[in-house]
């Protein structure tokens, strides 16, 4: 099986690769606005990415499907989030309340990456075969 991999992530994340796992194998890793052709014995297999534990769903793919890989809202929503309280925090006058404020916000963002899907990947294009 023969398949094509475009990621169009945006801003998000492109300073490091998206692992591609087929059957939960990694099989190769993709920049933002690359694309990468990968082959895999199988006829039919189940794809999915992960970028430091963000993960994305999971779909079967076939010979010859073109896939592409996007971020999700709430992957573009957290990254605008984290800003604000950056810039917030900053208003904060003690030291150990911004401190406190920035934590809790961090982890609950890196929580919520790891927990809901940040990546949605879906076949552009089917081979008609």
């Amino acid at each position: 099986m023969s398949i094509t991999i475009k990621r169009d992530t945006g801003l998000m994340g492109t300073a490091s690769k998206v692992q591609i796992k087929i059957n939960g194998e990694k099989v190769a890793s993709v920049i933002n606005n690359e694309q990468v052709d990968i082959e895999h014995p199988e006829v039919k297999a189940r794809l999915k990415v992960t970028q430091f534990g963000v993960k994305s769903n999971e779909i079967t793919v076939n010979e010859g499907d073109i896939i592409k890989i996007t971020t999700t809202s709430f992957n573009r929503i957290s990254m605008i989030l984290m800003s604000i309280v950056i810039i917030v925090t900053n208003f904060i006058p003690n030291l150990t309340y911004k401190l406190i404020t920035f934590t809790f916000v961090s982890i609950l963002l890196v929580i919520g990456l790891l927990s809901i899907e940040g990546f949605h990947i879906q076949v552009m294009t089917q081979n008609s075969n």
